[in-house]
C-alpha cells in the first residue's frame, strides 16, 4: 500500500495542465470586433496587435498555406479575398 500512494500522485501530476513559459503574454480578441469589415492594412494590423496585447501577428487569407504551430502571443487576422477583415483568432 505504501507504493500505491506515490504512484497515484505521479499519475495525477502527469495529467495536470502544464504551465506556459514564464513571461509569455497571450492575446485577447474580444476588443477587436469594431475592426471587422475594415480593409486589412499595416495600420490596422498595428492597432489590432496593440489592443489584443499580442507580440506577433499574421494575416490569414482564404486557401492560404499556414503553419500549424500554436503561439499564445500571436494574433491571426482573418481576411477575405478582397482583403477585408472577417475576424480575429489568437494562436
Amino acid at each position: 500500500m505504501r507504493l500505491a500512494l506515490p504512484l497515484v500522485a505521479i499519475a495525477l501530476t502527469a495529467c495536470a495542465p502544464k504551465a506556459g513559459p514564464v513571461g509569455v503574454v497571450g492575446c485577447a480578441v474580444d476588443g477587436l470586433r469594431d475592426l471587422i469589415g475594415q480593409h486589412g492594412d499595416t495600420a490596422l494590423g498595428g492597432v489590432a496587435m496593440q489592443r489584443a496585447g499580442a507580440k506577433a501577428m499574421r494575416w490569414l487569407r482564404p486557401d492560404a498555406a499556414m503553419t500549424m504551430d500554436y503561439r499564445a502571443d500571436r494574433l491571426n487576422i482573418l481576411l477575405d479575398n478582397a482583403n477585408i477583415v472577417t475576424g480575429f483568432r489568437c494562436g
